[in-house]
């Protein structure tokens, strides 16, 4: 049992320095993550904002009305976003090898 949970504390401890490294690269370009905390909620404003443009400018599109449209762009958005959390890491296994 003292076997496993020294194994568990390393683990532990080894994923503290790995979390504690991606922050410390991160802050690194300050402008960088400043930029991206303005861009980044931009962006799905906008996409609401221009489904809210086209159903007033246009009506219902094939009777799906704004908070329905809304409600799929919502959806999308998610599933992009659990995509980023869970399937990123995959971008970089090509140097990671």
């Amino acid at each position: 049992m003292a076997k496993a949970c020294d194994t568990l504390r390393h683990y532990l401890d080894v994923t503290g320095q790995v979390i504690k490294m991606a922050f410390m690269t991160v802050i690194e370009y300050p402008a960088n993550i400043a930029g991206w905390f303005i861009s980044n909620p931009l962006q799905f404003i906008m996409g609401f904002a221009i489904i809210k443009f086209v159903v007033e400018s246009f009506g219902e599109i094939n009777g799906w009305n704004y908070g329905q449209l809304a409600f799929l762009y919502g959806l999308s958005v998610i599933s992009h976003a659990l995509s980023m959390i869970f399937f990123v890491q995959g971008w970089f296994m090509g140097w990671y090898v």
